[in-house]
């Protein structure tokens, strides 16, 4: 069974190969036509290439700062305790043991466009995802902790959803957030 019990991501790696062989692609074409390709038409895959070295973080417990405008932090009490700003609050509680809770919640992740696995501790309780914007294909990273509270009964999450550009993000890490949980609430 891999990393993600039955369900398949495709590796961070190889989309990035497939985003910047597409671009050199219709820069070739354009190249060949006699156009002179566009420069931002190499941004994107560019920006989306920074995955390769930098990757979600795996230990929320230790996590110091966030970014305040760009980020979105639910985390139970003890984990990013000292995280500056604080967690925006708690995800809630399942009434599910830890591997159905993180069964059901890979398979909302996996059902996500633009959104590919990077990297897993190797407990396998943590997972980092790389999620693209549709246009620019700008990566945000998303750690997400599986946490037992009642061990065979209940558990929880602590999920991390962070931009790696810009100042703010209009809201889009909250909206992953809030989007992915609900997906989740359906599925249990």
């Amino acid at each position: 069974m891999s990393e993600t019990g039955d369900v398949e991501f495709e590796p961070d790696a190889q989309y990035v190969a497939k985003l910047l062989a597409g671009t050199v692609g219709l820069a070739a074409i354009a190249s060949l036509a006699g156009l002179k390709p566009p420069l931002p038409l190499l941004i994107p895959p560019l920006l989306s290439a920074i995955t390769l070295v930098k990757k979600p973080e795996l230990d929320l417990s230790t996590l110091k700062t966030r970014g305040g405008m760009n980020s979105e932090l639910l985390a139970p009490a003890g984990v990013a305790a000292g995280c500056k700003p604080p967690p925006s609050g708690t995800a809630k509680v399942y009434p599910v043991d830890k591997q159905t809770l993180k069964d059901r919640f890979l398979r909302v992740i996996a059902a996500q466009p633009r959104t590919v696995l990077s990297v897993v501790s190797q407990d396998k309780e943590t997972y980092g995802f790389v999620a693209r914007s549709l246009l620019m294909q700008y990566p945000d990273l998303v750690t997400v902790s599986f946490l037992d509270v009642e061990p065979g009964q209940s558990s929880t999450l602590a999920i991390y959803s962070q931009s790696i550009y810009g100042q703010g993000d209009l809201g889009a890490n909250k909206k992953r957030v809030t989007e992915w949980l609900a997906a989740l609430d359906k599925e249990l």
